[in-house]
């Protein structure tokens, strides 16, 4: 569990993040992603790998990464005879 794969700020793009883990009142305790670049912080969460999941879910990023790679497939010609189907 301690090397889960964090993603790049969202914010500004840096490499620079880790996680944080807080002991508030009462005892509870919650932790969440820091930016040491921007100082952006991710979602509060109960477990370090909720925490971990909600900062390296991106919707938006990941269906338009998903879209270009599809157009990309879609419009996809042969080097060689520069067709779309080939047998190359």
């Amino acid at each position: 569990m301690s090397n889960l794969h964090l993603r790049p700020c969202p914010f500004c793009g840096s490499e620079d993040v880790g996680t944080n883990f807080t002991i508030g009142k009462f005892q509870v305790s919650w932790w969440n992603i820091y930016c040491f670049e921007c100082r952006a912080t991710g979602p509060t969460e109960l477990t370090k790998y909720i925490a971990v999941t909600s900062w390296n879910t991106r919707k938006l990023e990941d269906r338009l990464v998903q879209a270009l790679e599809a157009e990309q497939q879609d419009n996809y010609r042969c080097g060689t005879c520069h067709k779309h189907e080939c047998s190359h």
